[in-house]
């Protein structure tokens, strides 16, 4: 004869499979959602960082192309406003070849180079106090960078076309890129430059 607590316990039964697949797969989703937003918001910060000094190496490219005309102006008082930047000036020669180059920001040598090929910008702890402050240059004893600047320059002519004849409106583009996860970022800061 079976009594009442002997009825109780075979009634006791565990989960089945399907309950505990489904288990798991709550618990995983619950878990996996906030990492993968986590790391979105990780990769996102980070594009916010690159931008920002991708934006200011791109304008201090801007600065050292009006730095450049300056010191012809103040010297000569040439109308070759950017005489002194010829590799990075469009060549009309070459079936209208766009030129590129790039500029040391610490003893403003010019130098040519392809627009696939520049160089990676380096940069150098300044050394002065305990903060973290970097200047970027091309300089040996330097560490490399990711991000890669390129200086193109041309005038337009009476028609707004490209042309390497001297004219009073320069058009000054500087490009600055970096590798990114899923490809390459870069941006582009155009700028024009009158002659004063």
């Amino acid at each position: 004869m079976t009594t009442f607590a002997q009825n109780k316990k075979s009634s006791k039964r565990g989960f089945s499979i399907v309950e505990t697949l489904v288990a798991i797969t709550v618990l995983l989703i619950a878990v996996v959602a906030p990492m993968s937003l986590a790391a979105d918001g990780v990769r996102a910060a980070r594009l916010a960082q690159d931008q920002i000094v991708a934006f200011y190496l791109a304008q201090e490219g801007i600065e050292l192309v009006k730095n450049k005309r300056d010191d012809v102006k103040l010297a000569s008082a040439s109308s070759a406003q950017l005489s002194n930047l010829g590799p990075c000036l469009y060549d009309n020669g070459a079936g209208g070849a766009q030129r590129y180059c790039y500029i040391d920001a610490l003893d403003l040598s010019v130098s040519p180079c392809a627009a696939d090929d520049c160089p990676n910008i380096r940069r150098i702890n300044d050394g002065i106090g305990t903060n973290d402050f970097y200047l970027y240059t091309y300089g040996l004893g330097a560490e490399d960078t990711k991000y890669v600047r390129t200086i193109s320059v041309w005038y337009l002519d009476a028609a707004g076309d490209r042309t390497e004849t001297p004219g009073s409106e320069a058009i000054v583009e500087v490009t600055v890129s970096w590798p990114f996860v899923g490809g390459e970022k870069e941006h582009v800061v155009r700028n024009v430059l009158t002659d004063w």
